[in-house]
């Protein structure tokens, strides 16, 4: 559904400061004759009251601001009426209610239940709820009050003849909604209406609880929340990004999606927290604040990764907020009391009623409320400055986290000739969320390793990340022997930090040789261990279940009894922490869960002096079990290569929908055994997070940044000793494109280059010369692309899986069963070992050959030279003078360097890029900051520089905007080998594939083991999803498994058989 316009009318305030009473009358406009009993309310919230016999009413506890008050009776018209309310000053309002003219007796019910009538109720109630997973939870208790009209101009409109009611049975609220227009056309909403809420009554402290988390899960990610954490400058914090925009705001449509990136198209202004106290001013009241806009702001939701960004490198959940009358008054709790038509678009407006909380609703507060009370041993002491600190200290560190890494196969066991089909999830250590690319340009990378028992890397893949979700697939080579392999897969960022890289067990059979030895051993998995300590003179340890987090801290020597602090986060956030004193050593805090998210919580313990010295992870999860997973096939029992339909719908424990972003292995479960060798999913995450907790005594480590491929070698002189600080020239040629890259080494001789995107193998020439730009006769080696490994390292592997064999002797047997029907798609006649290949690129023989890749044929000017030309110290000076219409400067900047300016004269360019595009030989060279990116070229090996600057430029895009220089080198002999030229071969990126289920000619028995596979899909907001392809002739029943992150950051792995033969 589009982006719709939404205009704010909550006219409510804050419920935490001074309150008062607004009484009055309810009567009939134009007779004034009371109406008993009428419904009195303050707009949006619990509080409501109904007059009495002659009309009056009272409604106390309201507090100061600006609030709307709304009567309404049966047969009559809403009356509403906005109030100023004064501390303490007793506000009076008299509502007058005029006769709706139409009896009751005079609405035909009769043609309320046809089809036609049901489609246009469903349709109602979408738009009125929205399409939040929570709509799903709203029943409408009295749909016979809806009169629906579908008029002949396209237009569905609505009106009520009472209050709709509706259940809202994730929240725990009975809404009234006192509709009083709706107008759907051309998939925009326009309604408007009051609403009354009345809480429900819990059936059970657990409803509660569950009722309290999803309120709060609606909140967070509201307009209210934004407000919120805006006025208190920690929006970054929870995960927004906001900017002042130049956009021209229509009020037909969103902004169209650039050509250029968020930050070339609008040039927006970001608003940091230092700057952010400008968009307010203190308002008349203690509690309200005016906002001042002179232009929209773009918002962008970190957390949630959506459709609707018209942005590719700002791939968020986006909004934007417009004042029209450049002010509003907003309260410090988030609500909107004077919108003066502000206006919302994109992800915020799709805040429907189905997500709406009443304004005195509270936000969860911390688990550990800040009140000195005495505990079962010690005491709850109030909280202080070191604390602030602890948590200041804590958000620095969280910037420096590391993502999470998981792989999801399509089987565990294979046979050589199988293809090992892959969905990789990277996620956010705290929120799991998938992490977005950092440019829109260049996807970031994941490493594979494929390593055999020995602890040898056999293969290594690197895999694009789009948004923290990769997938693909190889072939295990027929070279392969029977055994125990590892499947490893880690970030640039986990291996430069030398973190722990996701692990799995695979067990492969070559098909042509002997069934392995078996025994009967079970493989039990190791038990996951989520603590650190570093003083052994304070410890603690922590349980829970649903109610509570139990936390026992003992303390010895001198400092027995020294106060503690105790913090709890999750989800990037605190969501408790407590300065502690023990008793004789000893404290006992019990933390209720009730305001605590499930998921993990990681608590740590500080010293009296604010040190950091323990850390506990536990898990909350409502069940053992918390993700139900419900298929409904089409049909009670299917043919052989019948077409199947399977309808999955993902659930909690407690019956909520749950939306997720999965991938799905439906295999025969009479061939394979179910997966012994992994752990969940959520398991696997705690064990991560646990392996991964920082080191206390040493200072946390900058995180890798890098995206794309990386590149990483050494320079070495004759003897073998590295060569610091020499200019690297990369030179990288595939089949279908052609670039250069430069870079220096370090003290030890290494350089690294990152951003690289290779579609393709890519033969690589490295050049280098020495500070002063001098060809160096040095040999550059590259590193192995994976971890930290050298020539010959072995990793360490688990090989306990040995004594699974016994649990895949039927597999075995079915694999050679189903080859047999098709050798010719398992069997590679040429197969053999994958190594490491050097090879060396042929240099081209003659300028012609180089010109051969140039796209703008004859150039608007062209310089040759030759042996008789005059010697120039670097190429830019040989472009100084020398080349008409190119224009070079030396730069006076200090930090330059000594490097120059080129512009090349007569020629525009978009942007504030002035730069040409350079290039050698057919390779792009790009620019650096300082200007001395050229230096990297000899300039007595350049026979020819053409430039162009005419509109031939336009051939290569937006690069060749500034115009082009483009130089090619001198004749070559093929025998000559150009001092410190060196060839090399590096992998790119994978083609991608698609798995294909495919039905073997009905001549043969199908016997596939894998009957679907998807890496990638994505429920609807009702968790739901529907599966269709083709059966075996030998299935019999088939098991389903789901992994995956529901999009509130829940761990999904469930797993279920299906009969269906």
């Amino acid at each position: 559904m589009k982006s719709l316009l939404t205009t704010l009318c909550f006219l409510l305030s804050h419920w935490l400061t001074a309150q008062t009473v607004i009484r009055g009358k309810v009567t009939e406009a134009g007779t004034d004759k009371p109406l008993p009993f009428a419904t009195v309310y303050i707009n949006t919230t619990t509080r409501g009251t109904t007059a009495d016999e002659n009309g009056s009413y009272r409604l106390t506890g309201i507090p100061a601001g600006t609030v709307e008050v709304v009567a309404s009776y049966v047969g009559y018209k809403q009356a509403r009426q906005v109030v100023r309310v004064r501390p303490d000053a007793p506000a009076t309002v008299n509502l007058e209610l005029a006769p709706t003219g139409n009896a009751l007796t005079d609405v035909t019910v009769t043609a309320k239940r046809s089809r036609a009538w049901e489609r246009m109720l469903r349709t109602f109630k979408n738009e009125l709820l929205g399409e939040s997973p929570w709509a799903g939870r709203c029943v409408l208790t009295n749909p016979e009050a809806v009169i629906l009209t579908d008029g002949s101009d396209g237009h569905l409109r609505a009106k009520a003849t009472e209050p709709l009611v509706f259940d809202h049975n994730a929240f725990g609220y009975r809404i009234y909604y006192d509709l009083l227009s709706f107008d759907f056309f051309n998939r925009a909403v326009y309604y408007g209406g009051a609403t009354r809420f009345e809480e429900m009554k819990p059936e059970s402290p657990q409803q509660q609880r569950r009722w309290q988390r999803n309120r709060q899960q609606a909140y967070e990610g509201s307009t209210r929340h934004l407000l919120t954490t805006l006025l208190a400058g920690t929006y970054e914090q929870e995960g927004y990004m906001v900017f002042k925009s130049n956009i021209n705001l229509s009020a037909q449509a969103m902004p169209s999606a650039p050509v250029m990136s968020f930050e070339e198209a609008r040039r927006p202004v970001r608003i940091t927290p230092d700057s952010v106290s400008r968009l307010f001013r203190g308002g008349e009241l203690g509690n309200e604040r005016v906002m001042i806009l002179d232009k929209p702001l773009e918002i962008f939701n970190t957390r949630l990764n959506t459709r609707n960004s018209p942005y590719p490198d700002m791939p968020f959940a986006y909004s934007l907020l417009y004042l029209p009358r450049q002010t509003a008054i907003v309260t410090t709790d988030g609500w909107v009391s004077v919108p003066n038509g502000m206006e919302i678009r994109g992800h915020l407006s799709r805040d429907r009623l189905a997500n709406l909380l009443p304004a005195d609703w509270r936000p969860m507060t911390d688990a550990i409320q800040p009140t000195e009370k005495p505990l079962a041993e010690g005491t709850l002491l109030s909280p202080d400055a070191r604390l602030d600190s602890i948590k200041r200290d804590w958000r620095i560190a969280q910037k420096s986290a590391l993502p999470l890494v998981f792989l999801h196969t399509d089987k565990t066991f294979y046979t050589t000739g199988d293809n090992l089909w892959f969905s990789a999830y990277v996620l956010n250590p705290t929120t799991y969320a998938p992490l977005p690319n950092r440019l829109a340009e260049v996807d970031d990378a994941l490493h594979l390793d494929w390593i055999n028992a020995s602890g040898r890397v056999l293969r290594h893949r690197w895999v694009p990340l789009k948004n923290g979700r990769a997938n693909g697939a190889f072939r295990l080579s027929d070279s392969l022997q029977t055994g125990v392999y590892t499947l490893r897969a880690y970030t640039e960022a986990g291996r430069m930090a030398n973190r722990p890289a996701f692990e799995r067990t695979i067990l492969v059979s070559n098909g042509l040789g002997n069934l392995p030895a078996v025994s009967g051993k079970e493989l039990r998995p190791n038990p996951v261990s989520g603590q650190k300590t570093l003083q052994p003179n304070l410890q603690f340890d922590a349980t829970a279940d649903t109610t509570q987090i139990q936390v026992r801290v003992v303390q010895t020597g001198p400092t027995r009894d020294e106060p503690v602090y105790l913090t709890l986060q999750s989800r990037e956030r605190f969501v408790g922490n407590a300065k502690i004193k023990p008793a004789n050593g000893r404290a006992i805090l019990a933390v209720p869960t009730l305001n605590v998210p499930m998921g993990l919580i990681r608590l740590t313990l500080f010293d009296s002096e604010g040190q950091p010295n323990a850390e506990r992870m536990v898990w909350l999860a409502p069940s053992p079990d918390p993700v139900r997973l419900t298929i409904t096939p089409d049909k009670a029992r299917y043919q052989p290569r019948d077409t199947t339909s399977l309808q999955l719908r993902l659930q909690t424990d407690e019956g909520e929908p749950l939306p997720a972003n999965v991938s799905i292995s439906i295999t025969d479960a009479d061939q394979l055994p179910p997966d012994s060798l992994m752990a969940s999913f959520r398991a696997h995450l705690f064990a991560q997070a646990t392996r991964a907790l920082p080191d206390f005594a040493q200072p946390t480590a900058r995180r890798d940044t890098s995206v794309g491929m990386v590149v990483r070698g050494r320079v070495l002189d004759r003897k073998g000793q590295p060569v610091p600080k020499a200019g690297v020239l990369l030179t990288f040629v595939t089949q279908t494109e052609s670039f250069a890259r430069s870079t220096r080494t370090d003290a030890e001789g290494r350089f690294r280059l990152e951003t690289l995107v290779l579609t393709d193998s890519a033969q690589v020439t490295a050049r280098v010369v020495d500070e002063a730009f001098k060809p160096l006769k040095a040999t550059v080696r590259l590193d192995n692309p994976g971890g930290p490994q050298g020539e010959g390292h072995v990793w360490p592997v688990d090989t306990s899986a040995s004594g699974q064999w016994w649990r895949y002797v039927g597999a075995i047997r079915a694999a050679r069963l189903r080859q047999a029907e098709s050798p010719e798609g398992y069997r590679q006649g040429d197969a053999r070992q994958l190594r490491e290949v050097t090879v060396r690129a042929i240099k081209p023989t003659d300028d012609r050959e180089a010109r051969r890749v140039s796209l703008h044929g004859t150039p608007d000017r062209a310089v040759t030279f030759d042996e008789k030309s005059a010697q120039y110290g670097n190429v830019y000076e040989m472009l100084r003078g020398r080349v008409a219409g190119v224009q070079v400067t030396s730069r006076q900047d200090p930090s330059a360097m000594g490097g120059y300016t080129v512009i090349v004269r007569g020629i525009g360019s978009f942007g504030s890029n002035n730069a040409p595009l350079f290039i050698w030989d057919g390779q792009y060279i790009d620019e650096n900051e300082t200007g001395t990116g050229l230096l990297i070229i000899n300039p007595a090996e350049i026979e020819r520089i053409e430039v162009v600057s005419s509109a031939s430029a336009a051939i290569y895009g937006a690069r060749g905007g500034a115009g082009v220089v483009a130089f090619y080198s001198r004749k070559s002999k093929p025998d000559q080998v150009t001092p410190g030229a060196e060839a090399m071969l590096v992998m790119g990126f994978p083609r991608p594939v698609t798995f294909v289920p495919t039905l073997l000619d009905p001549a043969r028995t199908d016997r596939r083991d894998v009957l679907f596979w998807t890496p990638q899909q994505q429920t609807d907001t009702q968790g739901n999803l529907t599966l269709r392809f083709p059966l075996s002739d030998v299935a019999r029943t088939l098991r389903v498994t789901v992994q995956g992150i529901s999009t509130s950051g829940l761990p999904v792995s469930v797993e279920r058989v299906v009969k269906v033969q």
